[in-house]
């Protein structure tokens, strides 16, 4: 096993998110939910550039269930998975800890969580699907008592860069990753730390202004109608 047991929020646990006029319902995703997930996966996976999604095995899925971290879906109301994504808790003892690849002490490892791979179907891109399911993530692994937020991105995938630079993630290292060895920014958030809350107006109009941890992780945040 490369991930500690969690004692996280019930499976039951649903959430909102509003897409323009209609209402998405967020919940985490259990076995029977593999197959949508990752066809969903493929579909996302295909529609994009090589090297901007990582590929993941349906092994990788099958061990978030529970052992190894959670997924999260988000559905419309006849129940079609639409968006998807994958939160991991590594042990401090795991090989596959983000926390090495960018030097965090030995004793900060275990408080380290990834933010794994996301996808959102092309039909419902551009509703903050993914920044809300990124706060989703980060509010469950400081739950989970993890503070160290660490994710992966391919350099020129300038929209999910953005999204999590508007979170107060940090870029603090590039190198090759994963087996297919993309190049990839390995970025970084600590939760524990408040971030600096831009001026009011930026906050509409500049897409890398950060809002503060309150604002990202409070109850209008996990409502999922952050933008």
């Amino acid at each position: 096993m490369i991930y500690a047991s969690n004692v996280l929020a019930a499976s039951s646990e649903t959430w909102s998110h509003r897409a323009g006029e209609r209402t998405l319902q967020g919940r985490l995703l259990g076995e029977s939910d593999l197959p949508a997930l990752i066809g969903l996966h493929h579909r996302v996976l295909a529609a994009l550039p090589d090297g901007i999604l990582n590929a993941e095995t349906d092994e990788f899925f099958a061990q978030h269930v529970f052992e190894s971290g959670r997924l999260l879906g988000v559905e419309t109301g006849d129940g079609e998975i639409v968006a998807y994504a994958v939160l991991g808790l590594p042990t401090a003892s795991s090989s596959y800890n983000f926390g090495r690849d960018i030097n965090l002490p030995l004793s900060e490892l275990g408080a380290v969580a990834h933010l794994d791979g996301i996808g959102v179907d092309a039909a419902w891109r551009g509703h903050g699907l993914q920044r809300a399911l990124s706060q989703r993530r980060t509010a469950i692994a400081v739950a989970a008592g993890r503070r160290h937020m660490i994710t992966t991105v391919a350099p020129n995938n300038l929209h999910s860069l953005s999204n999590l630079l508007a979170l107060g993630f940090n870029v603090v290292a590039t190198r090759p990753m994963f087996a297919a060895s993309h190049i990839r920014h390995l970025l970084h958030l600590d939760a524990s730390k408040p971030t600096v809350a831009p001026a009011p107006e930026l906050q509409k109009t500049d897409p890398l202004a950060r809002p503060s941890l309150l604002a990202a992780f409070g109850p209008s945040a996990l409502s999922g109608d952050a933008a």
